[in-house]
Parts: C-alpha cells; structure tokens; sequence
C-alpha cells in the first residue's frame, strides 16, 4: 500500500482494532471468554465500553504533564534503587568486572524499574522470574497466536499461566500506579474477576516491556560500535545530570537533546518489527484494492523502514546521524522522524510513546555514565532477528556478551 493508503486503514471506521484487541485478550493471554464479554459493559462512571475507551483512557494517563511527571519519576527512582544493587555485585566481583549477555542485562535494568514503577513490587517478589518468562512469552508469540490447542503448546501456555500467576498474587494488597488501580475498580464494576482483572493488566505490562526493552538493547549495542557518537550524546545529556551524575533534568533529556532523538529514532527505524492488524468489519475499498468483510488487514512497519525511495539507498544500515544530514546527497535522504512508523498511527497511536521516550532516554543515558562496558568481541556484528515473528521491536539474532566495570568515582 502507498504510505496514504496506510493512513487511510488506520483512519477508517469500517477497520477495527478493538476486534483484535478482544481476540488477543483470550487467545494469548487467555482472558476468560466472560470476562472479554465484560469489557463491553457500562460501569457506573458512563464510560462504556472498556475497548473503545481503553485509548483515550491510556492517552490521557500517560500524557505529556503530570500523569507523565509521576509514572517517569517512579521509573528513574526504582531504576536508581536497582543501580545500587548492580554496583554492589560490581564492588564484590574478582577484578570489579561482570561479564553478561547484554539483553538479559537490559532485561533486568529496564524491567526491573518499571515493572515495580507500573505494578508495585508484588509481581516480582511473588516470582523474581517473570522477566525471563516474559522473553519466552515473546519467543511465543506466533505459537500463541496460532489458534492451535493448547495441549500442542503446552509449554508456551504454562508459561503464561505462570506470569498470569504472578500478577495474580502480586497484585493481592499491593497498590500499583494510580491508573492501574483504576482500571481494576472499572473491571471490577462490570462484574470481573479479581483473576481476570490481574490478567489483564499483565497484558498491559507486557506491552510495556515489549519495546522499550530492546529499543534500550539497541541503543546501548550502536553507541558502544560508535564510541564517537557516544561520546557526543553523553556531552549533549551532561546539562540533565546534577553534580553526583545523577539524572535530575529528564524534560532536558528528552526536548533538547537533537543528537540523542535522531539516534533513538534511527534504532526505531532500523529495529522495529510493529505491525498494524485490523479486522474489517463491513466491505470497504482503499486504494483500489477491496478489503471484504471478515478479513484482516496487516500493516508491518518493516517494508516501509526499508524502503530506500524514502529512507535513501543506505535504509538497510544502521546510520547514526541518518536525521540529522541534510538528504541533499543522492541516496542519502532524511525524510525526518515523522516518517518513522514505529509507533502506528491513527486513533491507535502508541499512547505510551511519551513514556517509552522518557524510559530509553533515562535509562541510556544512567547506564553509560554509571558503568564502562565493553563489547567482548568487538568485531562481532549482530542485526535485528527478522526471521521471528514479533509484533514489537526485534531482538539480536545473536548473543551479545559483554564486560560491565563501575567507572571510576561512581
């Protein structure tokens, strides 16, 4: 489709995602079938229907602002609490040195923070496994999503169960983020299960995780294969650090860092794996194509970011300063970031795509002014794994090792 036809999709009415947010509800997350029914229902507050006001209901939470302010406080305060425990082990390690597989070392310094920040510490302390759980749940994803029976993905399913069991019984007494608790009381008002309400804010909570970890992953991976440019994004950010080297400033970090939003957005460009899905509820043409009743609709992101007519000849290479060179060079083109579809698009615009913004800004930046890590093979190159089904941004095909040390005076 041509990239107005794409915006077509998401703005017509004839085009549903809240049918693909009820069918993942049950047959991913196994959401009982009454509870989907549910999310249908009124509540007493006159919101309606839990589906076509979950967007609103999200944008409004995560808004630019103070709702912003408290969900990226809470983040950088736990992420903080959880880089003492890091220095810690650094302090008691032989030679001061850990060697790690980076993903799973970003897993845990970025889902740590804010599973606690999103949920409270129930979760995790009830099971301090649910972050690796999470990683095979998206290894799943296409088993899941298969429509097979259970029986023949068992382990995918037990896997799921496993983290619905968390959630269950972490969020027991546990107070979470305020907006969390109150997407349980409108559940709870439409007559849902304690279990169910559980489940689906682990859903919520997935989609939290699924991007903003691997987009850390690789910016952390690009900065250390690009020291230069390390070098002048961590110059660029000095002026939202206070005098400890604590992050103090993150309106500062995210609208007035140009060099550190091209090379995020350039990782989003180059990383993302988002797919728009929408069911089509009655007959509709767009484009001249015939879109009939019943069928699905999937609009990958990844054609659209390699396609050299807008992104230049080098689209299939990671190119640090890509947003920043003037386009002027015959196959180097700068279409601007605004071209960069990691967040769909639509009425169903990422509405958490401020936070995830905040999350990756603040957690690069603490990390690399915290720690000197170093690749173990330098000369190792690893790309998105495109071969895998994701519905977010990809992992490395490959494990990527590498040294962790404190810098000196932190």
């Amino acid at each position: 489709m041509k990239p107005q036809d794409i915006s077509t999709v998401w703005k017509t009415k004839e085009l549903s995602f809240d049918a693909i947010v009820e069918w993942g509800l049950n047959t991913i997350f196994s959401l009982s079938p009454n509870a989907v029914q549910r999310l249908h229902l009124d509540g007493p507050d006159g919101t309606g229907s839990m589906y076509a006001s979950s967007h609103t209901f999200f944008r409004d939470h995560l808004a630019p602002g103070k709702p912003l302010e408290t969900i990226t406080s809470d983040f950088v305060g736990y992420m903080m609490k959880d880089i003492e425990t890091v220095k810690q082990k650094l302090r008691k390690a032989p030679g001061g040195k850990l060697r790690v597989d980076l993903m799973h070392w970003i897993r845990q310094r970025v889902g740590i923070p804010s599973t606690n920040a999103m949920v409270g510490e129930g979760p995790l302390r009830y099971d301090p496994g649910i972050l690796d759980a999470l990683a095979k749940f998206d290894t799943d994803m296409l088993r899941l999503s298969s429509g097979l029976p259970k029986w023949i993905n068992k382990d995918a399913h037990d896997n799921v169960r496993r983290l619905s069991d968390a959630f269950a019984h972490g969020l027991e007494g546990e107070k979470g983020i305020y907006w969390v608790e109150k997407r349980m009381k409108m559940m709870e008002d439409r007559g849902i299960s304690f279990r169910d309400q559980t489940t689906a804010t682990m859903s919520i909570w997935q989609a939290l995780q699924a991007n903003a970890i691997p987009v850390i992953f690789w910016m952390v991976y690009e900065l250390l294969r690009n020291p230069d440019t390390l070098q002048e994004l961590m110059q660029e950010a000095r002026p939202s650090l206070g005098a400890n080297g604590n992050l103090v400033d993150i309106e500062y970090l995210s609208t007035k860092t140009p060099k550190l939003n091209a090379f995020y957005w350039e990782v989003l460009r180059y990383a993302s794996g988002n797919t728009s899905v929408r069911q089509v509820l009655e007959t509709v043409s767009i484009g001249g194509r015939t879109l009939y009743k019943g069928a699905m609709v999937m609009l990958p992101s990844r054609p659209h970011h390699m396609n050299p007519e807008i992104f230049g000849d080098d689209c299939d290479k990671f190119v640090p300063d890509r947003f920043l060179r003037d386009g002027k060079e015959p196959g180097k083109l700068n279409p601007g970031i605004r071209s960069v579809r990691a967040f769909g698009g639509g009425n169903t615009l990422c509405p958490g795509r401020h936070f995830a913004t905040n999350e990756v800004f603040s957690a690069v930046v603490t990390i690399f002014n915290t720690f000197d890590i170093s690749l173990v093979d330098p000369s190792q190159s690893v790309y998105p794994q495109t071969e895998r089904s994701t519905l977010a941004t990809f992992p490395p095909n490959e494990t990527v090792l590498a040294d962790i040390k404190l810098k000196e005076g932190r």
